[in-house]
């Protein structure tokens, strides 16, 4: 008896339909980004879900079939041995297996796309409601896609840019920039291009932004898109603008401040010269009426009119060395004081200089060691300069050194220059007033008992800085000071020396 073998065509081969191309979660037909792009909905796409259903109503109508067969279905052919018996329980168990992984791949599918659909929800969200104008459009510069930023900074609405050439956007002494960048773009897929350019918006003034573009494939293998981000530079133009308009400003104050002051320099130098000449007049008759009193020209004078005299002969030698301090200083300046720098002998210059200082030093008890006469070195300078600065150094170490000390003067060489130091064992100087004390007209607290203008340390620098030398000062408190009078060596006469 011949096998029937078809039971009503439950036949493996013939029950289980045929599996779409899948990779996970995705069909290879469908590219995410592209799905990313299409609009929302309830569901996967009806081109993923048809193939699932096809094969899913296979199975189960084979399945049925077979469940028929098992329940007497008078309907259905039953096996003649048990061969065929075997082989269809065998088909039942493969269609479930299938049905199983069909319903679990059918459910990742269903995962990948839900989230597939949120990232792109987000995706839209941020870009959208992105603060800083951003938008795409295809390998001509036609916008294809815009946010809401950039929809305000050119005055139109988002949905109404879309179509729109760029360049119609654009003010037409910018479109050339714009044209050179699109082309770039276009030949160069990789590159980014940032160029400046000027926006048009409707209804507004020109607005000045920063553009940055780069190109990419889009969904063709041809099709390329070009994604724009735009910086409102408005706000930095006019900050800067601002701030060139404040320095311009500022500038222009400083120069005309610094013109005030000049003239206010100008005007007090002429009166310190002015009254210096005035009084210089003066205090010499005082001075003179005060010698011929003194030698008793006008008759015999009385002890206590001595000692008158004497007093109105000290404050005309104080007033005097007041006002010369004064015109030296003015001039110095100005500019307008002459130096006579030359070739000069050091020891020369320095010789007797000590002689000067001489009867203060006895007044205070004060010893002088000066050590001059071997200093046998050719120096650039004024002999002049030199003795008054170094006559001005070792005055004020006689007074302000302690009564009965040392006050040392010694000469080296250091290098190209000479060196002329002034040593006392005074009261020192603080380190944060070593500067200060070269400034004209200041003085310290421990020397507002002490004669003095607060001039003499203001000129000897300037006086030595006028012959390319310089003085210094170092101190500490309470063991005193040294200045240092530099002076440099001449250069016509190499082989000169120093020795002490």
């Amino acid at each position: 008896m011949q096998k029937d073998r078809s039971v009503g065509s439950v036949h493996p081969t013939l029950l289980i339909a045929p599996k779409p191309k899948v990779r996970r979660g995705i069909t290879m037909s469908e590219s995410p980004e592209r799905t990313a792009k299409s609009p929302p909905s309830s569901g996967p796409p009806s081109g993923w879900q048809a193939p699932i259903d096809e094969w899913s109503k296979a199975i189960a109508s084979s399945k049925e079939r077979v469940a028929a067969f098992y329940r007497g279905d008078p309907h259905e052919p039953r096996p003649t041995d048990f061969e065929e018996l075997r082989e269809l329980g065998a088909t039942f168990e493969e269609l479930s297996v299938a049905e199983e992984e069909l319903r679990v791949q059918s459910e990742q599918l269903e995962r990948a796309y839900h989230e597939l659909e949120r990232e792109r929800r987000r995706y839209q969200t941020l870009f959208q409601r992105a603060p800083v104008p951003y938008l795409v459009t295809d390998a001509r510069g036609v916008i294809t896609d815009a946010n809401l930023a950039a929809a305000r900074l050119f005055g139109v609405s988002a949905d109404r840019l879309a179509g729109k050439p760029l360049a119609v956007l654009i003010d037409a002494a910018s479109r050339p920039r714009l044209r050179r960048a699109i082309t770039r773009l276009g030949h160069n897929k990789a590159e980014t291009v940032s160029i400046s350019l000027d926006v048009v918006p409707r209804s507004a003034p020109v607005v000045h932004v920063e553009a940055t573009a780069e190109a990419h494939k889009g969904d063709g293998e041809a099709e390329i898109e070009m994604r724009w981000l735009l910086v409102d530079q408005t706000e930095r133009d006019r900050r800067e603008e601002l701030e060139q308009r404040r320095a311009e400003d500022l500038e222009s104050l400083v120069a005309e401040r610094t013109a005030e002051l000049r003239h206010a320099q100008q005007v007090k130098d002429q009166l310190i010269a002015t009254v210096s000449h005035e009084f210089r007049t003066a205090l010499a008759a005082i001075g003179g009426y005060a010698d011929l009193l003194t030698m008793g020209l006008h008759g015999p004078l009385t002890n206590p009119q001595l000692v008158d005299v004497d007093r109105i002969h000290s404050a005309y030698l104080h007033l005097a060395t007041l006002v010369d301090d004064l015109l030296t200083y003015t001039k110095l300046s100005a500019g307008q004081s002459t130096l006579h720098v030359d070739d000069i002998s050091l020891a020369d210059a320095l010789r007797g200089i000590a002689d000067l200082v001489a009867p203060q030093a006895a007044e205070r008890r004060i010893s002088l060691d000066a050590s001059t006469e071997t200093a046998h070195v050719i120096v650039r300078a004024d002999p002049d300069r030199v003795r008054q600065i170094t006559l001005n150094l070792l005055g004020n170490a006689v007074k302000f050194a302690d009564i009965g000390s040392v006050v040392r003067l010694t000469t080296c060489i250091v290098q190209d220059a000479a060196l002329v130091q002034v040593s006392d064992t005074g009261p020192g100087i603080p380190s944060d007033k070593l500067d200060v004390i070269f400034e004209p007209f200041v003085r310290l607290r421990t020397q507002s008992t002490i004669a003095g203008s607060g001039l003499g340390l203001a000129i000897s620098r300037q006086m030595a800085r006028a012959m390319n030398g310089d003085l210094t000062v170092e101190s500490e408190v309470g063991r005193g000071s040294r200045f240092t009078l530099r002076l440099p060596l001449s250069t016509r006469l190499a082989s000169s020396r120093l020795s002490t």
